[in-house]
């Protein structure tokens, strides 16, 4: 018998999650794509008299609040699974390796969810900015480089916070969403506030500024012979997803009976 992974057993519990949590499934994403049609709208100008020398069709906030409420959706069906204690004996018990469950996990967790994501946009985006275009007798853009910047590192942020919230499910027996909502502050204010603080106040010189994406930081220090900048002091959140992960995977293995 193959303790490590298997990949009869790891279908089975694919299966099996898919069974007890399908009508939460098909029923969030009826209400993903319902939501995203009203964010669509209502972050829109649909006035008649509205004159732009460009028009371009917003969807970075539906983008964003979107990727939210899947996220949301699919960690709720996950804790249904682990929500008591008698669920989390269940789900530590069942004839599975360590591996095949977090490969479960991470299925549903990140190519199920983006996959059920983007559909929704799909879906939605198409349909509202062929509306938005015969409305207005315009042709209008869709991305700018700012937004696609944004979206990326929405999708980052998000996957890093949906893994650290699996791993405070798995860590806390007690109170685990609270517990882990101080703990998600706590590392926001570390990250985003204290670190870079420290880093540009005391270590680096005072004419450094904080400028970039979430996960990159750049500053710029005057020379005798002019400006240079230097990039890439890597903060949050490009390599926590994998820490949570991995951290996660030995959380899962310690409680395995």
């Amino acid at each position: 018998m193959n303790n490590i992974f298997s990949a009869k057993r790891f279908a089975l519990l694919v299966r099996k999650q898919w069974l007890e949590n399908y009508l939460l499934f098909v029923g969030s994403f009826v209400v993903l794509v319902a939501f995203d049609f009203f964010v669509l709208y209502q972050n829109n100008n649909w006035d008649i008299n509205y004159k732009s020398p460009r028009f371009h069709f917003n969807i970075e906030v539906t983008f964003i609040f979107s990727l939210g409420i899947c996220a949301a959706f699919i960690l709720l069906a996950y804790f249904r699974t682990i929500s008591t204690h008698t669920k989390q004996i269940a789900y530590y018990t069942q004839p599975t390796s360590t591996l095949e469950k977090l490969a479960a996990t991470f299925l549903f967790m990140v190519p199920v969810m983006l996959i059920a994501f983007g559909a929704a946009l799909s879906i939605s985006v198409p349909v509202m900015q062929s509306t938005y275009d015969s409305f207005f007798h315009t042709t209008t853009t869709l991305f700018t480089k700012e937004e696609v910047s944004a979206m990326k590192d929405a999708i980052l942020v998000f996957l890093t916070l949906q893994a650290l919230i699996l791993l405070g499910m798995h860590t806390f027996q007690r109170y685990a969403i609270v517990k882990t909502s101080i703990a998600i502050i706590i590392l926001f204010f570390l990250f985003f506030y204290a670190l870079p603080g420290l880093t540009f106040n005391w270590i680096l010189p005072i004419e450094g500024f904080r400028n970039g994406s979430f996960d990159t930081i750049s500053y710029v220090r005057n020379h005798e012979y002019g400006q240079m900048v230097y990039k890439g002091i890597p903060y949050l959140p490009s390599y926590l997803i994998y820490v949570y992960w991995f951290a996660l995977y030995f959380k899962i293995k310690e409680k395995q009976l």
